[in-house]
């Protein structure tokens, strides 16, 4: 049975256009518990959601409130549209999705973590302006998970060649694409290669560059020599990736032979110094970004981790492509 106050806000998300949803907790090849967080569940606290966040405040705000570039000059059936947006969606940033902050209340403080907020603020305006209704633009800033702030994080979106300078060149595509992608992998997690048909689907003819981050977890024996092994591998990385991710061979031997790798070359590489600096340097970008976890895929910086649908991400990659039309 549902509280007054549940029903209350159910109403009110009616009336300024849904509150938004979010897909179901993802899965991922690290999973951690404790007693304290299992403890989550049996003592949901009032005014919180089941996975521990608040709820969502309603915003109150007006157009003229927000530092919203082109969003005075809608019309006011346009404004009214976008500001039920701003009002009634959680920012996606954290900590304001945690304290259920709404874009348009974030959007003011002096200070926010999401980078990305200015982006999303104009594709609410520009869905608004071509004349879509609040109900077609909520699910366009929508986000199941918060951006998080991160030392590295801090320095990626928007910026020509930040993953170049992190992870050293794209595995494919350019450097100077407008959109990055990372996946975060180890070759030796099953729920990693469940990504495989989704990443390549996904990156197909799309406008992007892709960079790989190795985390292989320590309890997977193979795991860091795989991983080692795709370093070492220099411009056939992207297709050993495939390969590994497919797991149709059974030795790396067979596989380097078949992509044309000279074996006693890369079983040098495999083992060299360099080598290890760049997995070392992998994992502690992983730490800075906050990813503990496998499979991961960041779209623009945006982490997604765990086990996602091919259309979950696409919707994420598509409206941050639709941000480049004019």
């Amino acid at each position: 049975m549902r509280t007054f106050s549940q029903m209350s806000l159910l109403v009110m998300c009616w009336l300024l256009g849904g509150c938004e949803r979010t897909e179901a907790p993802p899965v991922t090849s690290q999973i951690t518990q404790s007693p304290e967080k299992n403890l989550v569940a049996l003592d949901i606290g009032r005014g919180q959601r089941p996975d521990g966040r608040a709820l969502l405040t309603l915003g109150v705000l007006r157009a003229e409130d927000l530092p919203v570039p082109g969003l005075s000059t809608l019309t006011s059936p346009m404004q009214a549209e976008a500001m039920a947006v701003f009002n009634s969606t959680t920012a996606p940033c954290s900590p304001c999705m945690e304290d259920g902050v709404s874009v348009s209340d974030c959007l003011i403080r002096t200070e926010t973590s999401c980078r990305n907020l200015q982006t999303l603020a104009q594709r609410i305006v520009g869905a608004a302006r071509v004349g879509k209704s609040r109900h077609e633009i909520q699910p366009l800033v929508t986000y199941a998970d918060p951006w998080k702030p991160s030392i590295a994080g801090n320095k990626l979106r928007g910026t020509e060649g930040a993953w170049t300078s992190l992870l050293g060149g794209p595995t494919w595509g350019e450097g100077s694409a407008p959109i990055s992608v990372v996946l975060v992998v180890d070759y030796s997690d099953p729920f990693s290669r469940q990504m495989e048909e989704v990443w390549s689907t996904l990156l197909a003819d799309k406008p992007v560059a892709v960079y790989l981050l190795h985390l292989p977890h320590a309890r997977h024996s193979e795991a860091e020599g795989l991983a080692r092994a795709v370093v070492a591998a220099g411009g056939t990385a992207g297709e050993l990736h495939g390969a590994l991710l497919k797991k149709e061979v059974a030795t790396l031997e067979t596989l380097g032979s078949q992509l044309g790798l000279d074996e006693a070359g890369w079983a040098a590489r495999r083992d060299a110094v360099e080598t290890t600096s760049v997995l070392e340097g992998h994992a502690q970008l992983a730490v800075e970004l906050g990813i503990e976890a496998t499979p991961a895929t960041l779209i623009n910086g945006y982490p997604v981790v765990g086990v996602r649908s091919l259309e979950f991400l696409q919707t994420i990659l598509n409206n941050e492509i639709g941000d480049l039309e004019p």
